[in-house]
């Protein structure tokens, strides 16, 4: 009996640790990304599924909010000339 719970003790702290490892680095990066404002940062996409998913969507997010600065700069500097 004690065997089997340490058997399933150590199997749901290694499934908890599959599991939140790519959560975290998925919400990690928005949070660097406006602290640092550091638009170069891109979460892993270490997987298919819906957390990979959610990193390429992240991704495409700070990569169009990165092009929006840009333009905004651009157009600043054009002002100004």
């Amino acid at each position: 009996m004690l065997l089997s719970v340490a058997i399933a003790t150590i199997v749901a702290v290694y499934t908890s640790r599959i599991i939140t490892r790519p959560i975290n680095a998925v919400t990690d990066i928005p949070l660097r990304v406006t602290k640092e404002a550091n638009f170069e940062l891109q979460a892993p996409v270490t997987t298919e599924d819906k957390i990979g998913n959610l990193a390429h969507a992240l991704n495409q997010l700070i990569q169009q909010v990165k092009r929006l600065l840009e333009l905004q700069e651009n157009e600043s500097q054009m002002e100004l000339i």
